[in-house]
């Protein structure tokens, strides 16, 4: 499981964490883990953004 979180770069692998913790009972071990796949997600779409941009032709 530790591999697979240091290699989650959308968020997805800390979303499920939390969701298993969720479902377990173990709120502030689901709000650590979605607070975490809440910001990989955001650097994640911020990224693709800047790649995006940069491929677009020059006016």
């Amino acid at each position: 499981m530790k591999r697979a979180l240091s290699a989650d770069t959308d968020g997805s692998m800390h979303y499920r964490l939390g969701r298993w913790h969720q479902k377990n009972g173990q709120t502030r071990e689901a709000a650590e883990a979605f607070a975490v796949s809440t910001r990989l997600k955001a650097e994640k779409l911020k990224h693709d953004t800047e790649r995006f941009t940069a491929l677009q032709p020059a006016d």
